[in-house]
This record gives structure tokens, C-alpha cells and sequence, in this order.
């Protein structure tokens, strides 16, 4: 399939804790490099009769990135405690919203079970690329309510065009300019908005 057999075992991509690999496994990232490194040297070149360096790279890189996708599931919401994210144990609720040419307006609502409720308000702007231009975020927890700005480097957004859209994206939630909730939301369908 990737056009080389390699004569030694090839190293997993496993990291701490986890079968995703993270900055702070760079001892792995440098082995799987140096074996990447080996591997594409011993590929025979075009004049041996074999495809050449270039297309071995190529497969590996793909092979990498496609492993590196495959990592475990995020939670839904985490909340930053002590510099660290931990899992929190939101649901969904609803999620609505409406496309209207390029714009995208939508809800979210979540809650977990000792009554808690996040409610993410946001803007998104497709021109070509989904990106969150504006939101906000409310959470409510009892007679408590606290708010914040909305934020986001990865929105994915599909369809729209003939049939309800789908959003999706990891989505951080601050206050006073300091990171509250991240949610990680899978490409969910907006319900029209009541």
C-alpha cells in the first residue's frame, strides 16, 4: 500500500496517558522522525526501479497525520482548574440556529446534572472558511450567573445549502480574559430557533 516494507519494527504512536501525541512527548516525535529519516534513505530511488524518496516521504507524512487524528475523544466541556482542563459532565441540550447566506447565527445549551447551564451564543461568517467572528457565553447555576466572551480557532461547518447545517468546533469560553470552559463540540445539526 505505501510502496516500501520496512526491516525493523515500526515505533507506535502512543504518547503519555494517551494514544495521541502531544508537545510533551517530543522524545517519541523524534523517534518516529529518525525513523520516518531511515525508512525514506533505504527506498530504493527511480533509477533502482522504485518511486523515489519524494513519494515515500509523502505516504509517510499522510500515514502520520491520519494516526494522529485517530487519537481518543475529547469531553464535550472541560473547565480549567489548577492549569489543567478537566472533563466536566455537560450534555447537550439543544443546539439551534439559522444560516442566512453567509452568515451563520446559533445556540447552544448545555447542562449537567447538578444543575448547571452554559449557554454559548455565536456569530460565524463562511467566506470560504467557517470562522467565529462573535459570541458570548452565559452560565447559570442556581440563583449564580457569570458571562463571558466567545472564542474559537477551529469551526467546522457543513452544508446549509437545501438542508439544515451542522456545526462543530472546539470553542473556548473566558472570563475577564481568562479561559473558563472549552467545549469541544461534534459536528451537531442546528434546529431552527424557537
Amino acid at each position: 500500500m505505501f510502496g516500501f516494507r520496512p526491516t525493523r519494527r515500526m515505533p507506535t504512536l502512543t504518547g503519555r496517558n494517551s494514544s495521541r501525541l502531544t508537545l510533551s512527548d517530543s522524545p517519541t516525535i523524534v523517534s518516529l522522525i529518525a525513523s520516518a529519516t531511515e525508512i525514506v534513505s533505504a527506498v530504493p530511488g527511480p533509477a533502482a526501479g522504485g518511486r523515489g524518496r519524494h513519494w515515500c516521504l509523502v505516504e509517510i507524512v499522510l500515514l502520520f497525520t491520519l494516526l494522529m487524528a485517530c487519537g481518543p475523544d475529547r469531553p464535550l466541556v472541560e473547565q480549567y482548574e489548577q492549569g489543567e482542563w478537566e472533563p466536566a459532565s455537560f450534555e447537550i441540550a439543544s443546539m439551534g440556529g439559522q444560516r442566512a447566506g453567509a452568515t451563520v447565527i446559533f445556540v447552544l445549551r448545555l447542562e449537567d446534572p447538578a444543575g448547571r447551564r452554559l449557554i454559548l451564543e455565536g456569530i460565524v461568517e463562511i467566506n470560504p472558511q467557517a470562522k467565529l467572528v462573535g459570541g458570548g457565553w452565559v452560565e447559570e447555576r442556581g440563583a449564580t450567573t457569570r458571562s463571558g466572551i466567545l472564542s474559537s480557532a477551529v469551526v467546522d461547518f457543513f452544508g446549509g445549502q437545501g438542508d439544515r447545517p451542522s456545526l462543530g468546533g472546539q470553542f473556548t469560553l473566558s472570563a475577564d480574559k481568562i479561559a473558563v470552559y472549552r467545549v469541544n463540540l461534534p459536528a451537531t445539526l442546528l434546529t431552527a430557533e424557537r
